[in-house]
């Protein structure tokens, strides 16, 4: 069993250890659901791991390469900023590539085909108002038809066998925020900065979406609060140690650190509005940050 599975097992088979806050015994928000919401989030950390796909999961498929792959990604932020849909849709959506690739493969010349219809059934599913199948192929500048498109929507749902509920990171967020209680107004725009601008990242894609977004909050206490503690709080409605969170953390560092003059900036760009993301990807401190560049100096990659 690995590392990642042990701290799930802990979190699911342990209960809660003294002085632990019990987030949930004060919430009376129903749409929170407190009453199950420890029950709902170990249902979807174990099932997170259902749908994951292998490190260097591309390497059986050499025509797609890690290069391809994020400039893909990229250009679906760009296509999910574009239409102002929800991060759930995006995150939904490379999940469903991924697995999809290492399940059955796809040519070059289909990907980005694969791309947007696997964009449009996440849409179905998360959004209230999804983009038209025309708006989708326009914004290919053509390269395909609708009709292909419902062709390949068929074989996408059929693959997997329509079932298409994927755990992503921003299910574990919203709860992890609230261990913090009163975060500073820039921790969660810089956690979603970092769950989008690891997304293009195929090193990180066989992660748990769990993990994922949990070394983003704790990478933003870092920024944010002038903090690098990870509290007994954290670590327990996580479900992760400081230990296992690091590699994750040394990457999204790297990724900062690389970001202004990468060939990449689909997440850079979206979080660069002041309006909707208080232009975090443009805050002077993540290039000068010494925890950030620590961090990034024990990357490998």
């Amino acid at each position: 069993m690995t590392q990642l599975s042990l701290s799930m097992e802990s979190m699911l088979l342990t209960s809660k250890p003294h002085k632990i806050t019990d987030i949930d015994a004060l919430d009376d928000d129903p749409l929170n659901c407190p009453t199950y919401a420890k029950d709902i989030i170990k249902y979807l950390m174990k099932l997170e791991y259902k749908f994951r796909v292998p490190p260097r999961f591309l390497k059986k498929h050499p025509e797609i390469s890690s290069t391809i792959r994020a400039i893909l990604v990229d250009w679906l932020i760009q296509v999910q900023e574009h239409f102002k849909l929800l991060q759930e849709t995006l995150h939904l959506s490379v999940s469903m590539i991924d697995i999809f690739i290492h399940k059955h493969g796809i040519s070059l010349a289909k990907l980005q085909l694969l791309g947007i219809t696997c964009f449009l059934i996440a849409a179905k599913y998360e959004e209230r108002f999804h983009p038209s199948m025309k708006d989708l192929v326009t914004l290919t500048d053509n390269c395909y038809t609708v009709r292909e498109v419902t062709k390949m929507e068929i074989v996408v749902l059929k693959a997997f066998n329509f079932e298409l509920f994927f755990p992503t990171p921003f299910d574990f967020l919203a709860r992890m925020l609230k261990v913090i209680g009163d975060p500073p107004p820039k921790l969660e725009p810089m956690a979603r900065y970092l769950l989008d601008l690891s997304l293009p990242d195929v090193t990180l894609a066989h992660l748990a979406p769990s993990l994922k977004a949990a070394a983003s909050v704790w990478h933003s206490i870092t920024d944010s609060m002038d903090d690098d503690v990870w509290t007994p709080d954290l670590m327990y409605h996580s479900g992760y140690s400081e230990e296992v969170l690091q590699g994750c953390m040394q990457r999204y560092a790297k990724l900062l650190l690389r970001a202004e003059h990468s060939s990449l900036q689909g997440a850079r760009s979206k979080y660069s509005s002041k309006r909707r993301f208080a232009a975090i990807s443009l805050w002077p401190v993540l290039g000068n940050n010494e925890v950030v560049k620590s961090a990034a100096a024990q990357s490998s990659g």
